[in-house]
């Protein structure tokens, strides 16, 4: 390992950080990929420092639409802070939680399941009972169930996000109107179409300004209030 190098790719970083903050994803992820391939050049694949560049080319990849390569390098991330950074079980379960989130997208189930089951085991080692990232753990968990049609299920572990943020003195309207969000398409994929209405009124009032939501979600909270 040079030091030259080293600041070369921190440099590298630096820029794909800048670019990242001005909304040019593209020029970030180039920027990041020249990075990682210093870093694997000169450390050890097991060095925290390629790890942490690996994830965070993951989230650029992801933010590119590359699904597939961004699930590989935030599994190559997880496996070093596993070796590496045992003692941390906040970025061990965030990171699980990250991997369990891409999973469902690519309806990679089996792991997606395995991967949020982590997080959840870790956040609850380490945190508060109405910590909001156990929330999160719980919604990840009702998507999975929810993407793999067990509906049930997955309002069980929606209801129960609901129920953390609810108490959490650090939850925002707008993670509450994720949570109501999702319950109202379970609810109406359930049949429980009035009460699937109530959810998603509920979802739109705390989203406020409706630029916030993606067009695909407005579009269902809307086709269920209109049904």
């Amino acid at each position: 390992m040079t030091k030259k190098d080293i600041l070369q790719a921190q440099n590298l970083e630096n820029k794909s950080h800048q670019l990242q903050k001005q909304g040019n994803l593209t020029q970030a992820l180039e920027y990041q990929l020249k990075a990682v391939d210093i870093y694997k050049n000169v450390l050890t694949q097991d060095d925290i420092m390629l790890a942490k560049a690996y994830d965070r080319l993951s989230y650029l990849l992801q933010k590119n639409g590359y699904w597939p390569k961004a699930i590989i390098f935030k599994q190559k991330a997880l496996e070093t802070y596993e070796k590496k950074l045992s003692q941390d079980k906040i970025l061990l379960a965030q990171t699980a939680l990250d991997l369990a989130k891409l999973y469902t997208t690519q309806f990679y189930l089996d792991k997606a399941y395995t991967a949020a089951g982590k997080a959840l085991k870790l956040f609850n080692q380490a945190l508060t009972a109405d910590d909001k990232r156990l929330a999160e753990a719980y919604r990840t968990l009702a998507a999975v169930y929810f993407a793999d049609d067990k509906v049930g299920q997955a309002i069980d572990y929606a209801s129960k996000a609901l129920e953390i943020l609810q108490k959490s003195s650090d939850s925002t309207s707008y993670e509450l109107a994720q949570v109501y969000s999702d319950l109202a398409m379970m609810k109406f994929a359930s049949g429980a179409q009035t009460e699937a209405k109530v959810l998603a009124q509920k979802a739109l009032d705390l989203y406020g300004d409706t630029s916030s939501i993606s067009p695909e979600e407005l579009e269902q909270l809307k086709m269920i209030l209109e049904a």
